[in-house]
């Protein structure tokens, strides 16, 4: 009696936006509707004194979202992604070690250091955000509080 095991891909909707501060800062309080789970956010800031944020909706099991730079900033604005309330927990892996992210509002990135092949993780259990960033620049360069 032979054995095999076969199997199927489910290919599901990938959502992917891309946002440039050019016309102005970027400051999205997320919404499931505005950004749809799963969705990959590229950023791209390169224009003068505008930050960029991001407000994760509140926590809810499943909800996931990637943040990549695709260029580097080059802007004087800072680059943050936060949280209600102290939900984001996890860690940043930078060039010269490592932070953890333990009961924050924010992780924020210096201004030019949201460097091109940056990535933000951020993914929601019902109670809180994990959050998982690889960051291209130093633990100097990036803040959590």
């Amino acid at each position: 009696l032979a054995s095999f095991v076969s199997g199927s891909t489910i290919i599901g909707n990938k959502n992917s936006l891309a946002q440039n501060n050019s016309g102005g800062a970027i400051s999205e309080t997320m919404t499931k509707t505005s950004f749809p789970p799963g969705s990959v956010i590229g950023v791209t800031q390169t224009t003068g004194d505008t930050p960029t944020t991001y407000t994760l909706p509140a926590a809810e099991a499943g909800l996931h979202y990637t943040f990549i730079s695709t260029i580097t900033s080059t802007g004087t604005g800072t680059t943050r992604f936060q949280a209600p309330s102290t939900l984001l927990n996890g860690i940043a892996i930078c060039d010269d070690g490592t932070e953890d992210i333990e009961a924050a509002d924010k992780l924020e990135f210096a201004a030019t250091k949201f460097i091109k092949g940056t990535r933000v993780y951020c993914v929601s259990d019902g109670t809180i955000w994990h959050i998982t960033a690889f960051c291209l620049c130093d633990l100097s360069e990036v803040a959590t509080s």
